[in-house]
């Protein structure tokens, strides 16, 4: 059996794509905005390089992107089965929803694309 941490768990808890066990964030509370993306050069457990080239993140910005699409989708056919077609209120409640939410998504659409490019191109 295999030591290395469970992939979706170190996901959720934004491990590092390498070894999975080291922090990804230096800040664990997302919602510190002045630290909430700030990451260690290197990750304390396996001393993998988290920064494979300058600008290597903005990728992130499109999964965050597709995020909140999908929550907003997800938010309009609540709101449409519940109340049918109400602008007013779906764009009220998607404006909270969205602000209240980005410090999640934006941090974990950089950890799923850390996952992605760095995890994958990593290992094989």
């Amino acid at each position: 059996m295999s030591n290395t941490p469970n992939l979706v768990l170190a996901m959720l808890h934004n491990k590092c794509p390498q070894c999975r066990k080291g922090d990804l964030f230096i800040e664990k509370n997302p919602y510190k905005l002045k630290t909430m993306f700030l990451m260690p050069e290197r990750c304390p457990e396996c001393g993998f390089y988290n920064q494979p080239e300058p600008g290597f993140y903005w990728g992130a910005m499109f999964l965050s992107y597709a995020i909140s699409v999908a929550l907003c989708m997800l938010l309009f056919g609540f709101i449409f089965f519940f109340w049918g077609w109400r602008l007013p209120e779906f764009i009220i409640s998607a404006t909270l929803l969205l602000f209240s939410l980005f410090p999640i998504t934006a941090r974990y659409a950089r950890v799923f694309w850390a996952y992605i490019v760095i995890g994958f191109k990593e290992r094989g």
